[in-house]
């Protein structure tokens, strides 16, 4: 997904995505009978996620640790497209 962001991307285009924090992933589930809703998250650490970001083409500006709920942990990250 990484690859193809960036090939949509102009060069010099900024990215800003935040992603949890951790080792493995999660399968959410949730909504209603009519509208169910399922999600995988993949969840990052900080050495890893510069390696994707790097191999996809991206420069990496910054990565930042924030907290959200109490034990919910994110990397916000700040690139822009090489």
């Amino acid at each position: 997904m990484l690859e193809r962001l960036a090939a949509a991307t102009r060069a010099g285009g900024r990215l800003h995505a935040s992603v949890r924090e951790g080792d493995g992933g999660d399968v959410s589930t949730g909504g209603s009978a009519a509208a169910p809703l399922r999600y995988t998250e993949t969840y990052w650490r900080e050495p890893a996620l510069r390696a994707a970001l790097a191999g996809a083409g991206w420069i990496v500006d910054e990565i930042r640790r924030c907290t959200g709920r109490p034990g919910d942990h994110w990397l916000s990250v700040r690139a822009s497209r090489g």
